[in-house]
């Protein structure tokens, strides 16, 4: 039927081949546990399971990994899975479900899997019913837009077997009435895929399996993590949602337009008119310090002491300086709020990695500040 096939057990995967003769067993499920160097030692070239914003749910805590695929790193120490590694990478690390990169970040409780492509989550939080998926609609909406300025965006969606399963022992234990309430979410939640395939379908989407995605992945970008900007605007939802864990510090919306920006070297995230980002997950300075609770923003993001925009003969030319109070080089991040969907980049100086139009929204520049002092970025530009 076209099936791949991951496997729990991959430290021994002989049973597995034995019984499967015809699997080439290649990609892991991660779960809970991270050892990416045994995973490395496995031959194993993806492992599933990673939950971006995620704290202590399901004993998972991967607030300050990607979003989207990356070569996991085995150095350091054992929170490290969570950062791009630095070395010619050998296991690509997917997310257990793609999640809702607005919300998630500004809830900040640790339920990212609350808006997720996890259809007992959203029906947990009553804003998905059965077929009335236009929460699913939408996520899948901003995911595709954002193929706009990106190589590839993956969707990843899936569904746990014990969750799809109605009668004793396997049940989600809700309600009072256990097998009753299990039979009903089991029913909602093929509703929902169905009509969420469905629409998928009329996408003009590529359809992947694990496997396949993680072959395309390192076909396009070997051994190297590969960047993703995304756009995020707030997808409205049915009020109150419903959550997992009822004293989790929720920050009411509605939430602004946000930018994020993940490489080897850093995350990022904006919001809409602020040319200096809220949040920094610093992976080259912070990589060697982490611990396993949770991975931490940065809390002295450099400032703009000077933006000189001058025009001259038809190109139009940037002068921007910054100030690092930081003892270590600063992954720096700007975003100019307005339509450069029209430019051709003339020439950057040597610390700008990338300047990169975003739809007709924003203009993102991805730089790196020196140690403790101050930095100035140019760029030149001409509008087509």
């Amino acid at each position: 039927y076209g099936d791949d096939v991951a496997s729990f057990d991959w430290k021994d995967w002989g049973p597995l081949k034995a019984a499967l003769p015809w699997a080439s067993t290649t990609s892991a499920a991660a779960g809970s546990f991270r050892k990416v160097s045994e995973l490395e030692a496995a031959g194993m070239k993806s492992a599933w399971g990673w939950c971006w914003e995620q704290a202590g749910v399901d004993n998972i805590t991967d607030r300050g990994a990607p979003w989207s695929p990356f070569y996991a790193s085995s150095k350091n120490n054992d929170a490290s899975y969570k950062v791009p590694a630095d070395y010619p990478g050998k296991v690509l690390a997917l997310d257990w479900t793609v999640r809702d990169l607005n919300k998630s970040l500004h809830i900040h409780s640790g339920e990212a899997c609350r808006f997720s492509s996890d259809p007992d989550e959203p029906r947990r939080g009553k804003f998905l019913y059965g077929r009335a998926i236009e929460y699913w609609k939408q996520l899948l909406d901003e995911y595709q837009q954002n193929t706009d300025w990106n190589d590839m965006v993956p969707f990843l969606i899936q569904q746990e077997s014990h969750e799809m399963e109605w009668s004793f022992p396997w049940t989600v234990n809700e309600g009072d009435n256990k097998l009753e309430a299990n039979w009903q979410a089991v029913n909602q939640n093929a509703l929902a895929l169905d009509e969420f395939f469905k629409y998928a379908k009329s996408k003009n989407v590529t359809f992947m399996t694990q496997p396949q995605l993680t072959a395309a992945i390192r076909k396009s970008h070997p051994e190297v993590t590969p960047p993703i900007s995304m756009l995020f605007r707030d997808i409205p939802t049915q009020e109150p949602v419903v959550y997992v864990s009822p004293g989790a510090p929720i920050t009411p919306g509605p939430y602004p337009l946000t930018f994020l920006h993940t490489d080897t070297e850093c995350q990022m995230a904006f919001h809409e008119g602020e040319r200096l980002p809220n949040m920094v997950y610093n992976y080259r300075h912070q990589a060697a310090t982490d611990n396993t609770t949770s991975y931490a923003s940065e809390t002295k993001i450099p400032t703009i002491t000077n933006f000189k925009k001058n025009k001259s003969q038809g190109k139009e030319t940037w002068e921007i300086t910054v100030d690092n109070p930081n003892p270590y080089p600063f992954p720096m991040g700007i975003t100019e709020w307005d339509n450069f969907s029209e430019i051709t980049i003339v020439q950057t100086s040597e610390n700008m990695k990338e300047v990169k139009p975003i739809g007709e929204a924003l203009l993102f520049l991805r730089g790196t500040a020196s140690p403790d002092s101050r930095s100035t970025f140019t760029v030149q530009f001409q509008r087509k």
